[in-house]
């Protein structure tokens, strides 16, 4: 019917509209993965929610844990310096989690051009507890390339 097919229509412009907001920059992760497809949207949220393998940097120092390649590379905006970037330990990694801790994070950038080295990167995820709008956290990352889509999450404490 008519209806279902003006209805069919704007879910396709929903959808586009999502997809090319996403690739201009920083997106919400909870609007970004409204605009995915099922095996998309589960992927994402296995490795965003689901224990993965990780790379930790902790104390300046790289650590995995975890059973097979790690699939996550998780630290904090003042370890971004810790990062050995042509470690094979990385070579699997598909999620980069950056965790913004204090309001002096939201000062820095964080080149990321040396991330190209791995090959099944897809996404970056800033997370913050503290007060910060999109384009403070869309400053904090650079460098990401065309197939790499960054998100971010804020959840603040009560």
């Amino acid at each position: 019917s008519a209806r279902s097919c003006s209805r069919s229509l704007q879910v396709v412009a929903l959808i586009v509209f999502f997809n090319s907001v996403s690739a201009q920059g920083i997106v919400s992760y909870d609007t970004y993965v409204l605009g995915l497809d099922n095996t998309s949207r589960e992927h994402l949220e296995s490795l965003t929610g689901d224990v993965q393998p990780t790379v930790f940097i902790n104390n300046g120092s790289m650590t995995a844990e975890g059973e097979g390649s790690p699939k996550v590379l998780d630290f904090s905006v003042n370890e971004f310096a810790s990062v050995e970037w042509n470690s094979p330990l990385l070579s699997q990694v598909e999620l980069v989690r950056i965790r913004v801790n204090q309001a002096g994070d939201l000062n820095t950038t964080l080149n990321l051009a040396a991330s190209a080295v791995m090959s099944q990167l897809r996404y970056v995820l800033v997370l913050t507890g503290i007060e910060a709008t999109p384009a403070q956290l869309s400053n904090l990352t650079a460098g990401t390339g065309q197939t790499t889509q960054t998100l971010y999450s804020i959840s603040i404490p009560n």
